[in-house]
């Protein structure tokens, strides 16, 4: 059993408190809407989704690992499906901008999700990791 927590409270200290992002983004006209609430919400969101979905998937991760078969790759059981609900929440747009089909929230809370996905399961993370590499070559 995974016993791994997202420590939501750490990060919202680093970005309110050390940071003090609600203020450096409100300078921001495209940043304008990132409030507090509003990342506070989502840090809280992520929490739940990496503490719920990827963290449990560490183990079989590491046991049984991505296979090469037939000129084919399978992941290890469940994290094609973990896949699957990190873009169908939206998690991989975070960042990206809106005519791009992102949500053009800052770079700090996708930095705080990847953080938390490496965290949880470094493994998983490397297939959503390569994400924004290719946005951003695109």
């Amino acid at each position: 059993m995974n016993h791994y927590r997202v420590p939501t409270e750490d990060l919202a200290f680093i970005l309110f408190d050390v940071l003090n992002a609600p203020d450096q983004l409100a300078a921001l006209p495209a940043m304008a809407e990132a409030d507090e609430p509003l990342l506070r919400q989502l840090l809280d969101e992520m929490g739940k989704f990496v503490s719920g979905q990827i963290a449990p998937l560490n183990r079989v991760g590491d046991e049984v690992g991505a296979r090469f078969k037939d000129g084919a790759v399978t992941m290890a059981p469940g994290f094609r499906d973990a896949y699957q609900a990190f873009w169908q929440a939206g998690w991989p747009a975070l960042s990206a901008a809106p005519e791009d089909g992102g949500q053009g929230l800052p770079a700090a809370l996708d930095a705080a999700l990847y953080e938390s996905l490496s965290a949880a399961n470094h493994g998983w993370t490397m297939a959503p990791g390569l994400l924004h590499g290719a946005y951003e070559c695109l």
